[in-house]
């Protein structure tokens, strides 16, 4: 098990020798986004629900192509893995993280399994639960509309 006394990078990297972006650029970028929203009214309550970039496999094989994270949430939450969601309270910037919910038995190949705690500390977000409690944090967090992306990637 991976325990938090292990040092827990809070920036983003693509490699030894690469610029270091901390994870204040992306609270940052969130920042923004409510601010934006805020500042039209747009979004009095809402929450934003996005859905970060999922792992495919190569046809019917174990085979994992190679991931690249969609731009847009990784321009919120800097988050580098695979089949993540996030969300942002507009009206409090709280962030909320939503990673997937892993067997144990994963451990065998992937390594010992990274908790909630390690994420939230990892990518410097308010909360961070598994994507099976979606619905329920968002009826505890009751938002006036959900802000979500529909349609086309036109990049």
């Amino acid at each position: 098990m991976f325990s938090l006394r292990d040092e827990i990078p809070t920036y983003y990297q693509m490699g030894p020798s690469t610029l270091k972006i901390p994870n204040s650029v992306f609270k940052h970028n969130r920042k923004r986004i409510c601010d934006r929203l805020s500042g039209i009214g747009a979004a009095t309550g809402g929450v934003i629900l996005l859905q970060g970039g999922a792992q495919l496999q190569q046809y019917d094989t174990d085979r994992d192509l190679e991931f690249q994270q969609e731009s847009y949430f990784m321009w919120m939450f800097g988050v580098m893995e695979a089949d993540f969601f996030g969300a942002v309270a507009v009206d409090t910037c709280t962030s909320y993280l939503f990673m997937p919910r892993l067997p144990a038995s994963y451990a065998v190949w992937m390594g010992a399994l990274k908790t909630p705690d390690y994420f939230k500390t990892r990518y410097g977000v308010d909360e961070v639960y598994y994507s099976d409690e979606i619905s329920e944090i968002l009826a505890k967090l009751r938002p006036s509309s959900l802000l979500t992306m529909h349609g086309v990637n036109s990049d």
